[in-house]
């Protein structure tokens, strides 16, 4: 800047910054930066209003009507506010959406975001009790609150209710965006009689308060007498408060007041609720646990209740008279007694702790059942605050998702007075959002899972928590428009009428719409504001990470069916593609000989993902076209059996293991499913694989699975998604026999896997939402089949971690219209992927060649186990209460569960079973006592399956088993006999509870076996006796038992008899879907049925003929077992016998004379007697 004594010198007046010195004749610029303005605001820290959006393809979450908004929707936001939801098949609202950035949710769950109406904001972390608290300066706490209220948004809680500590200073600085939190209503100081629950002073009080069990400073005040009541309540109204909370009865953790005690006078109560009246009326709470304290704050004008733990059936029909609100806070009992915080509360208040929790649970399922308005509450202090979901999951053990939800929206939205504005999804809300990948309304606990479920955090239309790469927080925009301005040159145009600044340049410009919040207020508030080119840059960048919209008559098969039957679309890796193309093309295609035609379906840039066309190369005889197959398959069948038969396929096995997508098989018809593109071959192979389901067909099992291997073979040769379909149920099929054949199936098909990129995550693919869920699918049925084979069978598994990245199915894939009973089978779908993970940590550690030649200490082998099992017990936290309720004898369940789940319990038993067996044999027990103990958890964990299969109901054998069901029960069969083997020198009882436990186990499969055809029970019992022959009479006890069984294999000396041809194909009849599908109806032919002129369906003789007497499958045609003849008597054969200790009343038989067994502990049980029946009815 020119100095005084230049001018004076030069006698000339300078230029500065466009304009004459004596225009202005001050030093420095004329005018104020434009970039600037907005900081020389008043309160220049209040954001601009967000900039409006629209999400797309949502599933809204209607938490007052307790369900979903049908179908699929669209939702505009405009300045923080929802200004339209509706459906997304109505044509756009283009007044609404002009000028607005779209956001596709891709089916995700929108949901309101969550209110919490009992925390303590100030009660912060960095102390372990109240009484550090309390010393704790009040600049300290002031930073602290800073963290518990961003923490408490991540966590999807967009609106709080603080009832004891916070302030309405506090409250305008997060309204004002100066402190990053949830909305804050306030209830200023909580207020205390003197030696009552809030009294927190040492000297009164004596011990440790704890959570509403004596406040620090920071959160309540002591007054006594209508006078200093009365100076109170007016003082907390006056700097502020929202509400106001009293003390009316005693608390956990203050040592001077029992839960009992009855707080305040009834003068003093209605001097309170009276002012409020006066004074606004403003909403009172009050905190009281007991019938007394309850009724004597409301009888005395109270309109809300904190916890209520300890109420009756007639209070809670009394406080829904009245309309009074409860909030209960059942989680931060169990909270503060387990580790870390187990000492934060003193002796006796542990003690009352555990009085409160008790009848928690029944009170507030009293107050829902009465119509009483309940809320959501956590009124959690210190490093508690990140339990504050857990309140979903305790409240889960006996309410519904849904009533709990509006306990977290739509019930505490009323309670403040902001019905229509928050807890909702409607137009006129405040857009405070959640999205994510679960459905709450189906469990409740997908918000007890934020790192798992949250994927967006929006409060007013602010993201202030993102997953998703195309909807960024505003402080990610914020930065990537900070870095393109300092990147952005700046571009000289002429001077024009908008240079305000003189200078000849255009003014720096902030990015507009969603790509700066601050654009569009700003750009109003400062006409000097104008766009620049990294606006239409940064859009651009944006755009290209959202994948293109799909052309209209897209198929879920569109990748793999796009090309001639002359060529294919196989998987190569990036890599690989650098060496064949120099194109920068998302697709090409030539006909050109040697030209590389391919196509790249990624929409992420970072990880392309290419499918290169290549000459399709058939080699061997010409298979047969796969409806002659199907036809052939058909001969065998009555005409109406094929509808049927694939109806039960969809039925029992699709919803659990859902391979097949489910926007074609919308029906049993074959010729519908035929004309939708299902090709004749996988028709078939559903078919062949409901042998297992249906006995009546078993004979000609062999006649229908011919058909399938042999379209299988041909789809080999031009691999698609059908072909990983058919191929699944083939090798999912049951009786699980030729394992070895599998095993090299398994091989072929995860080949053809990498070939068609299903180890690929697809979820940013250019393809169809149906295909991208479909994909996911099959690559985890692929990986299950791997795994569980390898744990099962003995051989190596074929994938490796390293090679795959395909993220979890979700329940919320499945179409809207899905029944709970195909919810609960896609949860245990989705459990086994979980249970998968835990088999290839297993396989992993324990397993593999190098596992198994590697050196490990016992105490490294135990860690690993321990964290195994801790894996175990976290995923059966998450799973819903039907997936963890198994059957029992005290618990038999009446009605069948949903197919798959009885599958997923025995297999999850089988992974118990596998760290048995791993922890028995890696760490050998060194004294006898050591043994023993073994010997017992092995017993235990046989009473376990013993008892599941004694309880199944006859529907639960007829719903989907994995394969290798059978095997995890042969092992387990094992696993007792070694145990007897074991203590056979070590304890008599143990060897006799293990024979009984053996005894039942082999009972209940020889039953299961006859009365319902149950083919996991056949094989499993075909193990067993190959078990019990190679015992070689080591345990004699059991050798009776071996009358159960034939002689190995069901040989016959005799020949086998010839094989006859396959009966004539028939053509598909047009019409199959219209005759009844009541299983009643025989699904074999009958010899008048099939006639063609002279020829006439083979007999059904002639159609078992394949199944010699030799072959591995007799016992799917034969009644080889025979049952001893008092079977039907076996439950009273216990009645009576002493117990074990540890093992229930029918574990074991001792006591009296049976058959010449020694009286007394320890007795050898006598199988013989127990096959044979009571001889004198002694028993």
């Amino acid at each position: 800047m020119p100095s005084v004594e230049h001018i004076a010198t030069n006698g000339s007046v300078p230029r500065t910054n466009g304009r004459a010195a004596h225009d202005h004749p001050f030093p420095g610029p004329s005018h104020t930066r434009p970039s600037l303005l907005s900081k020389l605001a008043l309160k220049p820290w209040i954001p601009a209003t967000p900039a409006g959006l629209v999400l797309t393809n949502a599933r809204v979450v209607d938490p007052a009507a307790g369900e979903l908004l049908h179908g699929l929707h669209s939702i505009v936001i405009k300045n923080g506010k929802i200004a339209a939801v509706y459906p997304v098949d109505e044509p756009d609202l283009l007044e609404e959406e002009a000028g607005l950035r779209k956001v596709d949710v891709d089916g995700r769950y929108v949901c309101p975001g969550l209110i919490d109406a009992h925390v303590h904001v100030t009660a912060v972390p960095g102390v372990k009790t109240i009484s550090e608290l309390v010393r704790t300066p009040e600049e300290e706490i002031h930073y602290r609150t800073i963290y518990v209220l961003r923490e408490m948004l991540l966590r999807g809680f967009t609106t709080v209710r603080d009832t004891g500590g916070a302030s309405k200073r506090l409250a305008n600085a997060i309204d004002e965006g100066l402190v990053v939190g949830p909305r804050l209503f306030q209830c200023g100081k909580a207020i205390s009689q003197t030696g009552g629950h809030g009294d927190f002073t040492p000297a009164q009080s004596g011990g440790e308060p704890g959570c509403c069990g004596g406040h620090s400073i920071s959160l309540g005040r002591t007054a006594d007498g209508v006078p200093q009541v009365l100076k109170a309540v007016r003082e907390e109204l006056k700097a502020g408060a929202d509400q106001i909370k009293v003390m009316c009865g005693g608390g956990v953790a203050s040592a001077t007041d029992a839960i009992e005690t009855i707080q305040y006078s009834a003068e003093e109560i209605q001097a309170i609720t009276s002012t409020c009246r006066q004074m606004g009326n403003v909403h009172t709470t009050a905190h009281a646990y007991t019938v007394e304290a309850v009724r004597h704050a409301i009888d005395n004008g109270i309109k809300g209740i904190e916890h209520g733990n300890l109420i009756d059936k007639e209070t809670a029909l009394y406080m829904a008279e009245k309309d009074i609100y409860l909030t209960p806070t059942l989680s931060c009992y169990g909270i503060m007694v387990r580790p870390p915080f187990e000492d934060f509360l003193p002796p006796d208040g542990q003690v009352k702790n555990k009085q409160v929790m008790q009848q928690g649970l029944q009170a507030i399922k009293l107050a829902e059942d009465a119509g009483v308005t309940v809320c959501y509450g956590s009124d959690l202090l210190t490093s508690m605050h990140a339990l504050q979901t857990e309140e979903f999951t305790v409240r889960a053990e006996i309410l519904s998702s849904p009533a709990i939800l509006r306990h977290a929206t739509t019930n505490p939205a009323k309670l403040l007075r902001r019905e229509g504005q928050i807890g909702t999804v409607s137009p006129g809300a405040f857009a405070d959002l959640l999205v994510l990948n679960a459905n709450p309304l189906a469990d409740i606990r997908v918000l007890d899972r934020p790192e798992h479920h949250l994927q967006v955090v929006m409060k007013e239309g602010r993201v202030h928590f993102s997953t998703m790469a195309t909807l960024p927080t505003q402080e990610e925009l914020e930065k990537e428009s900070l870095k393109l301005r300092k990147l952005s040159p700046r571009v000289r145009k002429p001077k024009a009428d908008a240079d305000t600044t003189g200078t000849g340049t255009s003014s720096p410009q902030l990015i507009e719409g969603a790509l700066l919040s601050q654009a569009n207020s700003s750009s109003s508030q400062h006409p000097a504001f104008r766009s620049s080119s990294s606006t239409v840059v940064l859009a651009q960048i944006r755009a290209a990470l959202q994948a293109p919209p799909l052309p209209p008559g897209s198929t879920s098969d569109e990748l793999l069916l796009s090309t001639n039957g002359a060529a294919e679309l196989n998987y190569v890796s990036s890599h690989a593609f650098l060496s064949q193309s120099f194109s920068k093309e998302d697709a090409h295609s030539s006909d050109w000989p040697g030209d590389v035609a391919f196509r790249q379906v990624s929409s992420d840039g970072d990880f392309p993902v290419h499918f290169v066309q290549v000459p399709t190369l058939m080699y061997g005889t010409a298979a047969p076209e796969s409806s002659q197959v199907w036809q052939g398959a058909c001969a065998a069948l009555a005409p109406d059996a094929p509808p049927r038969l694939i109806d039960i396929y969809l039925k029992r096995s699709q919803p659990a293991n859902p391979i097949l997508d489910d926007t074609k098989f919308t029906s049993s018809d074959p010729a519908s499913l035929a004309e939708a593109g299902v090709s004749y071959g996988l028709l078939t192979s559903l078919l062949a694989h409901s042998t297992c389901y249906v006995h009546e067909i078993r004979p000609i099992h062999k006649c229908l699975w011919r058909q399938v291997l042999l379209c299988l073979e041909d789809e080999y040769r031009r691999p698609s998604l059908y072909t990983m379909q058919l191929a699944l149920i083939t090798i999912t099929a049951r009786p699980a026999i030729n394992v070895a054949q599998t095993h090299i199936s398994l091989g072929r098909l995860v080949a053809a896997a990498h070939l068609l990129g299903l180890h690929l995550d697809p979820s940013k693919w250019r393809l169809p939402y149906s295909e991208r869920i479909l994909r996911k699918r099959l690559w985890w049925s692929i990986l299950q089949q791997d795994k569980w084979r390898a744990l099962w069978y003995g051989r190596p598994s074929i994938i490796t971690r390293e090679d795959w990245n395909v993220p979890l199915p979700t329940v919320e894939e499945l179409l809207p219209a899905a029944t709970r009973e195909q919810q609960l089978s896609m949860h245990s779908f989705v459990a086994m992927c979980r249970l998968t993970e835990i088999v290839d940590s297993i396989l992993s550690s324990f397993l593999t060649v190098r596992a198994l030649s590697s050196s490990r200490s016992p105490t490294e082998t135990l860690k690993l186990l321990e964290k195994i099992s801790l894996e175990l017990i976290a995923l059966d936290y998450n799973l819903p209460v039907e997936l963890r309720h198994m059957p029992t004898a005290d618990d038999r369940p009446e009605a069948t569960v949903a197919t798959g789940i009885r599958s997923f319990q025995l297999c999850k038993f089988g992974i118990d079973l596998t760290l048995y067996q791993l922890s028995s044999t890696c760490v050998q027990p060194t004294t006898s006592a050591d043994s023993l103990a073994s010997c017992r958890t092995a017993l235990t964990l046989a009473q376990t399956l013993v008892e599941f299969l004694e309880n199944l109901t006859p529907g639960d054998l007829e719903m989907w088993w994995a394969p290798y069901c059978s095997f995890i029960i042969a092992t387990a069969a094992s696993v007792l006999l070694r145990t007897a083997l074991s203590a056979k020198d070590l304890d008599a009882t143990t060897r006799t509870s293990a024979g009984v436990f053996f005894a039942r186990l082999v009972v209940t499969l020889t039953s299961s076996h006859h009365a319902s055809n149950w083919d996991v029970a056949s094989l499993a019992l075909d193990k067993i006796a190959t078990l019990l022959r190679s015992l070689n009479g080591a345990l004699p006890e059991l050798v009776p038992l071996l009358q159960l069984f034939g002689p190995p294999n069901h040989a016959n000396a005799g020949p086998p008899a010839p094989a006859q041809p396959p009966p004539p194909p028939v053509p598909i009849s047009p019409n199959l879907a219209q005759h009844s599908p009541s299983l009643p109806h025989p699904f074999l032919p009958s010899l008048a049925q099939h006639t063609s002129g002279p020829q006439v369906s083979a007999p059904i003789d002639q159609l078992t003929s394949p199944m010699s007497d030799g072959d591995p499958l007799w016992w799917m045609h034969t009644s080889v077992l025979s049952l001893p003849q008092h079977l039907g008597a076996l439950p009273d054969l216990f009645e009576g016998w002493p117990s074990i200790d540890g093992f229930g009343q029918d574990a074991f038989a001792g006591g009296g004379e049976v058959d010449g067994a020694v009286e007394g502990d320890g007795a050898m049980f006598d199988l013989r007697s127990f096959l044979e029946g009571p001889s004198t009815g002694a028993l």
